[in-house]
């Protein structure tokens, strides 16, 4: 019976309830990842700024975003090294701290060149959690709070960016790196109690350690065929590995590297990055006067907080098919919005009665973007991909989210300067109906499944993408 997150018994909270909780203390170290992505935000006014304590230009601290995207992919090698090494548990150990010494250099940082070393720092460290997390989680949950689970990750990754939102401008530079510290040093406490992953330690061969990490997650299944049920897929998927080119010779792995490649280039290929980023430009562009860019970054990180929520607790609910493909068209909708409204504007219509639909364009964007596409490929990621190439394959897909982004931006700034604003948003809805089709065309539900049957579901030959039980 599929597990229905709306009409959870007592009996059923309570046999997930270390599940939970590992999830939650797994995954606090979002909280400071957010908060490190979104500070740039509210700290480029303060550091360029005459009551700045370090002393720098406006064209230096926009390298700062730079810095962490480097961050981002010189993190790859480490995070696919670190995973299967160290095993999860003591990757997440390691990268708190690695976030807790960037905080560090933050809160102490008198030059900037501190604060680029903090930025790559930051970088690497959000790489590594952008892998590592869902993966934990993947392998500890049941496959019927599994995509629940895995969307807590994100919830917490975007409060923290609400934080920073909000208290960034109102309050000392110290306060950001103080609050960020104490996050991470609350996750080393909490989480170093944790056990590692089940799969991860048969993997290795420590039966024991796994036999007591499945009594505590799942204390209602007997510990011994899940052990044996774990073995047999290490088994078969070494059974098929031949050499380092496997990932590509094995037909179920080039499926599964295809989904990955368009689940992962998709949400920065709809214009997600670019909305983001450049909110207020793109609203003072719109001629929007009805709201200011301090506030409209609170209701924008406020929207995608609830919507990431709605997510995950509806996830498997719904499943993950469906949620991509209302996500990608009312996100392609709200987007084809904005690129008809500004090819009006540019052909010299006055827009003045309609110069409403760009804010409510955004609004209604952020918040189905990420109901959908922007939170259940890290979900699927871990999901899919078999135990044998699951980080190369996490790992790979967290690095198409960076190179994604790149591309989205370049488009926006390249094509907005040679056709017009309007231009680029075109793109991105295209983008959008074609993520829609072929989500429906090729990419299987996963909800309710086992990892070993996402396994036999993509081996299969057949159209099994509605298969739900």
């Amino acid at each position: 019976m599929i597990f229905d997150t709306t009409n959870v018994d007592l009996h059923d909270a309570r046999q997930y309830s270390k599940q939970v909780l590992a999830a939650f203390s797994g995954t606090i170290l979002a909280i400071s990842d957010g908060m490190t992505f979104a500070w740039t935000s509210p700290m480029t006014l303060y550091l360029i700024s005459e009551e700045s304590h370090i002393k720098t230009t406006k064209e230096a601290v926009e390298w700062l975003e730079t810095a962490f995207l480097v961050g981002c992919l010189s993190g790859i090698p480490l995070t696919l090294y670190s995973v299967d090494k160290f095993g999860r548990k003591r990757s997440l150990v390691f990268v708190s701290l690695m976030m807790l010494f960037g905080w560090l250099l933050i809160g102490f940082a008198n030059q900037m060149i501190y604060l680029f070393l903090a930025r790559v720092l930051a970088g690497i460290a959000s790489n590594m959690v952008y892998v590592v997390c869902p993966m934990y989680m993947s392998e500890l949950s049941d496959e019927n709070i599994r995509g629940l689970l895995s969307g807590i990750m994100m919830v917490m990754d975007h409060a923290g960016s609400l934080l920073v939102y909000s208290l960034g401008t109102r309050t000392p530079y110290y306060v950001s790196p103080l609050l960020g510290c104490s996050i991470v040093m609350f996750q080393i406490i909490i989480f170093s109690f944790m056990p590692d992953s089940p799969f991860y330690l048969v993997s290795i061969n420590q039966l024991q350690k796994a036999k007591e990490a499945l009594i505590y997650f799942k204390p209602y299944k007997c510990p011994d065929n899940e052990i044996k049920t774990i073995q047999q897929m290490l088994h078969n998927e070494q059974s098929e590995r031949r050499s380092a080119l496997d990932i590509f010779r094995s037909k179920t792995n080039r499926k599964v590297l295809t989904i990955i490649t368009f689940l992962n280039l998709s949400p920065q290929l709809l214009g997600y990055s670019v909305i983001v980023m450049n909110l207020h430009v793109i609203l003072e562009a719109a001629g929007s006067i009805y709201i200011n860019s301090y506030n409209a970054g609170i209701i924008s990180g406020v929207i995608m907080l609830v919507a990431t929520i709605i997510c995950s607790v509806s996830v498997d609910k719904f499943g993950r098919r469906i949620l991509i493909m209302v996500s990608s068209i009312i996100s392609g909708l709200c987007v084809l919005a904005l690129a008809v409204y500004f090819n009006f504007k540019f052909a010299d219509f006055n827009t003045e009665a309609i110069s409403w639909i760009p804010i409510v364009s955004v609004i209604i964007f952020c918040l189905f973007f990420k109901i959908g596409i922007g939170i259940i490929p890290m979900i699927v990621n871990a999901e899919i991909a078999p135990s044998s190439i699951r980080a190369v394959s996490v790992t790979y897909g967290d690095g198409l989210k960076i190179f994604g982004s790149i591309i989205s931006i370049q488009i926006y700034q390249f094509v907005t300067k040679a056709a017009g604003l309007f231009v680029p948003f075109y793109i991105y809805s295209c983008w959008a109906f074609i993520l829609a089709l072929y989500t429906f065309l090729y990419i299987p539900e996963t909800k309710g499944h086992s990892l070993e049957e996402i396994q036999r579901i993509l081996q299969n030959d057949g159209n099994n993408q509605h298969i739900q039980e």
